[in-house]
């Protein structure tokens, strides 16, 4: 599957595809969300996690080119 192929998923199937992809990081934006980053294939997807309004979704996904610096150091970690 492609990174294109992903997003043009509906949301329902994009969360199936998550339940079988590997963890690679999160962090936590003051108490209001965590976000986690995952592995599917050979692009990553970023799911956030409201503390608040209590909503898991998925919120981007990214070549290994382009995450983020905060998941950076985890993320390649696990690829080496």
């Amino acid at each position: 599957m492609t990174i294109q192929d992903f997003n043009s998923l509906p949301e329902s199937r994009k969360k199936e595809i998550i339940v079988d992809a590997e963890k690679l990081g999160e962090y936590r934006d003051k108490d209001l969300a965590r976000y986690e980053l995952f592995q599917v294939d050979d692009f990553f997807v970023e799911v956030k996690v409201s503390f608040l309004f209590r909503y898991r979704k998925i919120a981007n996904s990214y070549s290994i080119s382009e995450i983020p610096r905060v998941y950076s150091d985890s993320a390649l970690k696990l690829l080496v």
